[in-house]
């Protein structure tokens, strides 16, 4: 039981890391430099997850990387008139 709780706190904790990090510059000029924070992020925790096999922490912070590359290319797609 010790182990499924640390593992759900460590895959809460890799997937809040990335959200986290995009709400620091949520609009200004350097939010293309996040978003390479962002590949990087997946790319190092996808590697990881290859290499390493299952990993709780790995897995969070590759959802939560994808989950705000996502966000980007969905509210740099449309054009808002608000």
């Amino acid at each position: 039981m010790l182990n499924f709780l640390a593992n759900s706190m460590l895959l809460l904790f890799g997937f809040w890391t990335p959200v986290m990090l995009g709400d620091l510059y949520p609009r200004s000029n350097i939010k293309y430099f996040s978003l390479a924070i962002f590949f990087v992020l997946i790319l190092s925790s996808g590697i990881i997850l290859f290499i390493s096999g299952p990993n709780s922490l790995a897995f969070g912070i590759f959802i939560g990387s994808g989950w705000k590359i996502l966000n980007f290319i969905l509210d740099n797609s449309f054009i808002s008139g608000h």
